[in-house]
């Protein structure tokens, strides 16, 4: 064969193989949704939210996928992935009821549940316990609390509120967090729930109050959350979630892991049950 001939031969090779090459990676569409600071889409702390970094870390190391975000709300989400689409979100709870048409990694990630958000001076002043009890807090005369009205905030303490509320400390409200933590931050009230990691997060934006807020964890809760990667139940979703798995066992005992769950957490109690709740996840699996 002739130089020219030869030479025009590799070269259609190599795009052959090239196009192969190309052709065998996997779409992979991770839905991502705003939530300050799980994850941050826009404004100065875009791409600083704890999952935002997991994001970019696991895309790193699966590097077989073609990675794209997509902004969507839970509902749109959770739909999509009961149809079978070819969607993955990264910090997912799991349930009976979703397992049935979702296929879930092991655990991967651990949070705080909602804790008691309170002034420092009002926790010095109950004796700076650990933990509470909601249903004795909420008993408690000398205190007042507020809670957004129409929010669920978790099965269990759902549960406890709508049995010991009525006639309690509490008041409910149509304000959102951001209003909720200024207030408190001001003496208006004494303590709320939120996840400690959204409290710590608003109430840094409120510098010239000088007010330091405290998170306590709940008695009647349990200690951490556990976060998982949801994909469909079918084959491409088993495929994604094998790949997952492999890449967090190989991650998870690495220092760099841990400390993204610390992600704006400054509270020494937080940073403590977090240390803790990911020493209980790693015995998991």
């Amino acid at each position: 064969m002739k130089g020219p001939a030869l030479l025009l031969c590799s070269m259609i090779a190599c795009a052959s193989l090239s196009a192969a090459e190309t052709a065998v990676k996997e779409q992979l569409t991770w839905a991502v949704v705003h939530w300050p600071p799980i994850m941050i889409l826009t404004g100065k702390d875009k791409g600083l939210g704890r999952f935002d970094i997991y994001l970019k870390l696991f895309q790193k190391h699966m590097p077989m996928y073609e990675h794209s975000s997509r902004e969507m709300n839970w509902k749109r989400m959770w739909s999509g992935i009961k149809k079978g689409h070819k969607i993955c979100n990264i910090l997912a709870f799991k349930t009976t009821e979703r397992a049935k048409t979702t296929e879930f990694s092991i655990p991967s990630s651990i949070t705080l549940p909602n804790r008691i958000i309170l002034r420092k001076s009002s926790l010095e002043a109950l004796g700076s316990p650990e933990s509470i009890s909601i249903v004795e807090l909420m008993n408690n005369p000398a205190l007042s609390g507020v809670l957004q009205s129409a929010r669920s905030y978790s099965t269990i303490l759902d549960r406890l509120l709508e049995k010991h509320e009525q006639g309690s400390n509490i008041s409910r409200s149509l304000v959102d967090a951001e209003h909720l933590i200024k207030m408190l931050l001001r003496g208006r009230f004494d303590y709320m729930i939120e996840y400690p990691y959204i409290a710590n997060y608003l109430a840094k934006k409120q510098p010239q109050l000088q007010v330091e807020l405290i998170s306590v964890r709940i008695e009647e809760m349990e200690a951490f959350s556990i976060s998982y990667l949801a994909c469909p139940k079918n084959a491409w979703g088993k495929k994604v979630i094998a790949d997952y798995n492999r890449t967090v066992n190989k991650l998870k005992h690495g220092r760099e892991y841990r400390s993204i769950m610390e992600t704006w957490h400054d509270d020494p109690l937080e940073l403590k049950a977090i240390i803790e709740g990911y020493r209980q996840m790693l015995k998991l699996h």
